[in-house]
Parts: structure tokens; sequence; C-alpha cells
């Protein structure tokens, strides 16, 4: 059997017996230090400051309520030590989070005395608990330095929107009373307004007419959980440099008869004259006066999207997956737009076009993203994604200061090269740069992350991005002159640039065919961990002082990516999941190749999990609002030790926390992390008689307990590449009676050779 062989993945049917309720936990409150007198003094004293602070506010508005910011003890940042029983039971729930360990906790006038008197009072075990988690309790307030920022613009443009994003209570009483107090008070101040549709969980408005003296009382009102300018988002026009003619030739025309997927490119349009590139384009939507366009970053990127390994000299590192292309012309020729604007235009074509699963999207702002929150505009794109079951595929953004940054990473410093929303959305799928050649002269060697590609991670220590692709080279000071990637450039001759802008289309275009391919369509869930789970097999030295930069690494061609080598086996799970309702299935199927004359396992098993939470916009640092986690591990019985199990395959890469505490599993154990990937190579072997696969789901204190859909992918391989492991798990599976099916492809045509 040939070790080029490609043997279909297979799709392991979920059953009803596959789901059990795990024995329920629970133990006495922790207590984080003696509740004195002195202690409870102190925070009854800090409610009664909240009253005195919004005194003014209750008065004015009395079916309103104002928001408290309640810091926790770094210890009691967990879930478990959450002060639930100290604000419910005062009628002050939890609305939000800002930070790690920063509560948003709704106050009003009839419930801050309850509050303050539960604390002076409160004796059961779990108010005590509850109290002594509490550091602080302070009014929520603004930052000066934000404020004076947008007073300083507005006083140099008036014409300049202003945003303005109120909080959600969650009771509708309320909510309605601070937006109708909100409308008075900007009607009085002769502020027109608009509420824009970010999503479910933000209300946002666009205010015009705003002056810098009426910033102070537009802060100042209770309902105001933000203010300022908007976001502008932009491309980086591309400094290509023609190095030669295109022809039909060696820029095929999509050949007839042949379906091939479409990308939404959301960009400044392709140049209509162009004639390699407009036999590809299915459909246009314009949203820009032709006046004002400059066609040359949107074609760069079209032309990847095409036909990225025929423009690049045919190197087989560039995948071969042509697609056609709506090209939505969105951007002017500037390449700069406002969030709002470009929020507005999503929503208007992503509806319209439900053909297209994929969209991509090179452009990013200029602001870090934040350790705490994430961007609106992620915020915005995760629930237009929710809604139509597509995926944008977004550039991680350029770095754009010189020196550039070298390799092990130097000459930048701080955060300055971190990722910018809205490469921050937690469903898209984010993409940063390594470079594909070099010359003495470049910043850094192939294959090292390029020096202008922006780093993860993203907020709350999210894997961002989540793979990389080629995006060029360059020296210090960003020539990039036979180091840079090919493309079309606006007047259709072969061009070279640089940037993530033109990594990211190369992904698309990938997971354009992933998810077409099949003749039972895979969910955008599964395409996605498809696509991390190639990228992954192939770096299996990855650190994690590396994933900021090459996130889980190159996803490999379309074949490998959808099919198997004799030497392993990829099996795929599509698995609806509750907290409290785990999936187990026992026992794994094991290839007898692999194992040993003592029974150890002797390979590697690598897994990649990508799963769609539940999202909400208002609880900042919680935004996940789920956790799903993957063990694969050996089962005790039939003689061993215990009956419980020990986990084998490991977060990869791996980073063993310190300690146990929350901060720390987020920042190294991938907790609430929508992508997590797992892997173990086994050469002395694992004795065990019976693997099991263990897939769980823990919400975030409060949560609703919505159902989870998460996509799993399995590999178990041969290192060496010689055992025919393919062959023994689909032995196995038969003898454990799993129901697997084929996934099943579609004829595929390969373009034209040039």
């Amino acid at each position: 059997m040939s070790n080029n062989e490609r043997l279909p993945l297979k799709k392991v049917a979920i059953r009803e017996g596959d789901y059990f309720r795990p024995e329920p936990g629970g133990s006495k409150k922790k207590v984080f230090g003696d509740v004195t007198p002195q202690v409870r003094n102190r925070m009854a004293g800090a409610v009664s400051g909240l009253a005195v602070h919004f005194q003014s506010a209750f008065q004015s508005y009395p079916k309103a309520a104002a928001v408290a910011r309640v810091v926790l003890k770094e210890e009691a940042l967990a879930k478990s030590h959450r002060p639930n029983q100290l604000f419910e039971s005062t009628d002050c729930p939890i609305v939000g989070v800002g930070g790690f360990g920063e509560l948003l906790v709704s106050v009003r006038a009839a419930s801050l005395p309850r509050l303050r008197s539960t604390i002076q009072t409160g004796s059961t075990n779990e108010l005590v608990a509850n109290i002594s988690t509490i550091r602080a309790i302070e009014p929520f307030a603004l930052q000066e330095p934000a404020l004076a920022k947008l007073s300083d613009a507005l006083a140099k443009d008036h014409d300049m929107p202003v945003k303005l994003r109120m909080f959600r209570h969650g009771l509708p009483v309320v909510d309605t009373a601070l937006q109708h107090a909100m409308e008075a008070q900007l009607s009085a101040l002769h502020i027109a307004f608009e509420r824009l549709a970010y999503g479910d969980s933000l209300a946002v408005f666009r205010l015009s007419g705003v002056r810098p003296t009426h910033v102070p009382s537009l802060a100042r009102f209770v309902g105001t959980q933000s203010l300022g300018a908007f976001p502008e988002y932009h491309v980086v026009k591309p400094t290509s440099q023609p190095v030669g003619k295109l022809t039909a030739t060696s820029f095929p025309p999509p050949e007839k008869g042949v379906e091939y997927p479409v990308v939404g490119l959301i960009d400044t349009g392709i140049a209509p004259s162009n004639p390699l590139l407009a036999p590809w384009i299915s459909a246009r939507e314009e949203y820009v006066p032709v006046q004002v366009r400059d066609y040359e970053h949107g074609t760069f990127v079209g032309g990847l999207l095409v036909h990225a390994r025929a423009v690049n000299h045919n190197d087989a590192r560039f995948p071969e997956c042509p697609c056609r292309i709506l090209d939505v012309v969105a951007l002017p020729g500037d390449g700069r737009i406002s969030e709002d604007e470009l929020l507005a235009i999503l929503r208007e074509v992503v509806p319209k076009h439900p053909e297209v699963r994929v969209w991509n999207l090179s452009l990013g702002g200029s602001e870090p993203c934040s350790d705490h929150c994430f961007s609106d505009l992620a915020i915005a794109l995760d629930d237009l994604q929710r809604e139509h079951g597509v995926t944008f595929v977004l550039a991680a953004g350029n770095y754009n200061i010189p020196p550039f940054r070298g390799w092990p990473a130097s000459g930048v410093s701080g955060d300055a090269d971190r990722i910018c929303g809205p490469a921050d959305s937690t469903r898209a799928l984010t993409v940063g740069s390594v470079a594909h050649r070099d010359s003495p002269t470049a910043r850094v060697m192939a294959p090292a992350p390029s020096p202008f590609a922006r780093r993860g991670p993203g907020p709350v220590f999210l894997p961002k991005p989540e793979v990389v692709h080629y995006g060029g080279n360059c020296d210090a000071l960003g020539r990039h002159a036979q180091i840079g990637v090919l493309s079309v450039d606006g007047a259709g001759n072969l061009a070279e640039s640089i940037g993530t802008s033109f990594a990211s289309p190369i992904v698309a275009a990938l997971l354009a065919h992933v998810q077409a391919l099949p003749r039972e369509p895979l969910s955008a869930a599964m395409a996605k961990a498809l696509v991390i789970h190639s990228a992954a097999l192939a770096e299996a030295n990855l650190s994690p002082a590396d994933l900021p930069y090459r996130g889980f690494g190159v996803p490999q061609s379309v074949d490998a990516v959808l099919g198997c080598e004799p030497w392993r086996a990829t099996l795929l799970f599509e698995i609806e999941l509750r907290a409290g309702l785990d999936l187990q299935r026992t026992p794994l199927p094991i290839p007898a190749c692999l194992c040993d004359a003592e029974g150890k396992l002797r390979g590697e098993i690598i897994a990649t999990l990508v799963y769609e939470p539940p999202l909400d916009g208002t609880f900042g640092a919680e935004y996940c609002r789920s956790n799903v986690n993957v063990s694969i591990g050996t089962f005790g019985g039939g003689g061993e030790a215990g009956t419980g199990q020990a986990r084998q395959v490991h977060p990869f890469p791996q980073h063993s926390p310190a300690t146990a505490e929350e901060r720390a599993l987020v920042e190294h154990g991938f907790k609430w992390s929508p992508v997590k990937v797992y892997r173990r190579r086994m050469p002395r072997g694992v004795a065990a008689a019976t693997w099991r696969l263990v897939v769980d789901a823990t919400d975030r204190s409060g949560s609703a307990n919505e159902a989870i859909r998460a996509a799993l992918v399995i590999t178990i391989a041969d290192p060496a590449r010689t055992a025919d492991v393919y062959n023994d798990i689909v032995v196995a599976m038969n003898r454990l009676g799993w129901v697997a099916s084929d996934v099943v492809l579609r004829a595929r045509v390969r373009p034209r050779a040039a």
C-alpha cells in the first residue's frame, strides 16, 4: 500500500447512549480570609458610598439601575467562588464582567440597603464565603484619559459621529427605562441618535452633533458603558512591484462545467477591466462610488484566492484551490472605513448571498486588542457568523513601524505588534504570516514569522492567530524585492508585495474547498477544525513561545486536510453538549499494529477541538460562556488500581500551569478557549487495558446551560510512517460496533499546468 495513497476521513456516528451525567460534585464554600466586623463595616461603607454617588440618578430615573464595580481577590477568580448568593439574595444581579475578577453589578435605590444589611449580618457559610472573595466595591466610571481624548477629537471635527454603548441589565423594565432616559437626555442636548445592529448582547448608538461640552454629562449618565469615536479599519495599500506579465496560460480561466466554491471578498474591489480575474467574478456588490476607488489591494487579494500556487512559480507550499469571487467593493481608495459603515455593509451583504460560506476580510485596526475584552466589531462578526452559518477568515494585521521584528522576536516593545480588532473574533479563523523566502538582507530566515505580522494572543489568552500562511518577508525597513508573495496588481501585471492581507486569502480558498468538497456538508466548526488540525499535524515541535506568532502552523493541502495516509487514521465527531451531560466513548479503538507485546501503545495521538460556545458581549473577559474539554486517556478496571481516567494526551503546545488557579489555567491551559489542540507522542509506550474518550462542558456561573456544538478531530498515527494504522482502526471500530461513515468527496478538477 503506497504511503501517498489518500484514504477517507471517518465520521463517527454519535449515539444517545454515548452521553452520561457525571456524579455531582460540590463541597463546602472556601473562605478567603477572616470576615471580621472590620471587614464587614468597610464593605458596608462602600455600599453606602454607592447610594450617595448614585442618589441623583435614582431620583431622576426611579425605574432605572446603576452599575457597581466589584473587584474580586486574585485567588477567588474561579466560577465556583463567585459571590452569586450575596448579590442574588439582595436583588443586585451580576450583569457583566470587566477584566479578570471585575464584576459589574446592577444596583438600585431599593436594593442597596439590602446589600449593605446582608454584608453586615449574613452568617451562613455561603454568604461568609461570598463576602470573603471581595476586595473592593466602587461605582462604575469611565476613564478620564479616554474622555479627554474624545473631547479633543470633537474640538477638531464637529461632524465626527460618537459611539455610545449602553449597559444591559437583562430586565426589560430597567433597560427600557434607561434607554428612554438616554433618549430624553440626547434630545435635550439636540444630539441625533441611531441604534446600530451589533448583535443581541450590545446596545450601541451612533450620536451626531456631539460637542466637547456634552462629553461629561454623557459619560456620567448611569446607562453609559463606553463612549468614544468609532474605530477605523483599513487595508495597507500594497507597495507592489510589477515583475512580469500574466497571460491566460499562466492564469487560466475557470473550466466550463466545473462548480467552484465562492468566497466573499470584502475589500477595495477587483479591477473590472482585468481580463484574467473577470471570468472568476461570480457577482459584484458595490458600496463605493467609482470615482474614489483604487483596485490595487482587492485585485492582489483576488489573485491569491484564484491561483495562489500558479502565480508563485507553482511553489508546492501554496495550495491549489481556485475559487470564484463575490467581489464586494466596500473600501474606498484610501483603504479606510469606519466600524459602523463596515458593519452596515456586512449586515446587508452576508444574508443576501447564502451561497457564500467563507468570507475574506483582509483589514485591521490600529489599536492592539485588550487583555480583558473583545472588540465590538469582533462581537458583531461573531453574531453574523452564528446567525448565518458562515466563517470569516481574517488577517492578523500588519505592524508597519520599522525597524521590523527579527526572529527570535526582537525589535518591538510591549504589545505594539499585537493583533487588532476584528482579528479577535472567536468564531472567525485568524491568519498570521510566515516567510517562505529569504535573502542576505532579509530580517528573518524562512520559515520564521514574517517581520511585519501581528501576533497573539487574543483577549483572555485565546490562541490567535490559529494558523499562518505565506505573506512574505522583508528587510529591517520593509523592502521585499524577491522575498515577497506574487499576485495580480491593479493593472493586471504579475506583482510582488507583502502582508498578512495576502496570507489570509490563501487560507480562505483552502477553507472554502474543505467545506465544498465533501458530498455530505461539513459544519463550519468542523471545516475550521480540519484546517487547524492539518496545521497542527505538521508542527510537532511547536512551543508555547511560538504559538502567538505561528498559531498552530501552516495548513496542508486540500488533499491532506480531507484525507488520510495508511499510517494514520482520522476520526471526526460532531457533538452537541450541555453542561452536566458529557460524551463518553469506551473503549477507544486502538490499532493493533501500534501495540507491542506488553500491550503498550507506541504511537501518536493528535486531537483538535473547535466548539461554538454561547457568547455574551456584556461579560468582557468572560465573553465565552462555556468551556469544553477533551480527555483522551487510560481507564482503570480489569485488575488495574482505581477506576478513574488518567489523561494521556495533553494540551498542545504543552505549558504546565504553575498553579491550578483560574488565571493560570486561562493563560496556560486554554481554559474557556473555543479552539484547543491536544497531542502526545508515546515512543516508550503507554500501557492500558482500556482507552477512553470523554468530552465535557462547563458553563460560566449564571449561564443558561445552552446547547454547545462541538467539532472534534482525532488522528492516531505511526510516527515512523510504516504501520498500517488506518486498516487496524477500521477493524477495531467494526469489532467495537462503532458506526462510522466515509467522508466522500466530490470529483475535484485540478488547475491546468502553466
